[in-house]
């Protein structure tokens, strides 16, 4: 949603004499922030992955940016100082009101906040202590369970407590298996796919007609 915010506010709100036109990035900065934009959710992506993909990034980025991006450890936040850079290059030329510049700003300030939150997510795992006590309290309830059971159920003991213990120790598996949701595995968060729909999205705002297929299901999983 944000992603689709900027290239409104950046389509709607920068004047320029001319029309846009994918095509020319290095002379139409509406043109250069929503490839910007493009860059910034790919970058997000394998940073958060732990991958690289040099080539991707290079595609959507200017060739005079490419240097500081490459060496910084934190691409996505270099990509959004550009951003911002292109921001203050609107305002100096006269190109959109200070007003309007702080609608973009804003939005920008929510992108950062959205890849500081995913950060966080991927750098604190549950507490080891929070995990033990989770097992140590799902093995001992499911041990004293079938003595409180027993008068009522009787000879269904056995059965009521497998179908509670079942219960209890898959969503213990389940805390573990979403405890790092931006990884590969089939559980994980499918961001290949939901970047790809990102990119087709601003691609299209621009007026792009050759555009990629949305990735689809292989063996009933997205990745």
């Amino acid at each position: 949603m944000r992603t689709r915010n900027l290239s409104r506010q950046c389509l709607s709100l920068i004047e320029l004499d001319q029309p846009v036109d994918p095509a020319n990035r290095a002379g139409d900065v509406r043109v250069r922030m929503v490839h910007r934009a493009i860059a910034f959710v790919h970058a997000l992506r394998l940073h958060l992955r732990s991958q690289s993909d040099d080539a991707l990034l290079q595609r959507w980025l200017p060739a005079q940016d490419w240097p500081r991006v490459a060496q910084s450890s934190v691409r996505p936040e270099a990509i959004m100082q550009g951003l911002g850079q292109d921001l203050r290059q609107c305002l100096r030329e006269g190109r959109i009101d200070p007003c309007l510049a702080a609608g973009i700003d804003t939005t920008l300030s929510a992108m950062t906040a959205s890849a500081a939150s995913c950060e966080r997510i991927r750098n604190t795992p549950v507490p080891f202590s929070y995990t033990l006590l989770l097992h140590r309290t799902a093995y001992l309830y499911c041990f004293l369970l079938p003595f409180g059971l027993v008068d009522t159920t009787g000879f269904m003991t056995p059965f009521v407590v497998a179908i509670v213990a079942y219960t209890f120790f898959g969503l213990d598996a389940l805390g573990d298996e979403i405890e790092e949701p931006f990884g590969l595995e089939s559980n994980d968060l499918p961001l290949d796919t939901l970047c790809r729909a990102i990119e087709i999205n601003l691609r299209e705002s621009l007026g792009e007609t050759d555009l990629p297929p949305p990735l689809l299901p292989v063996d009933y999983l997205l990745t």
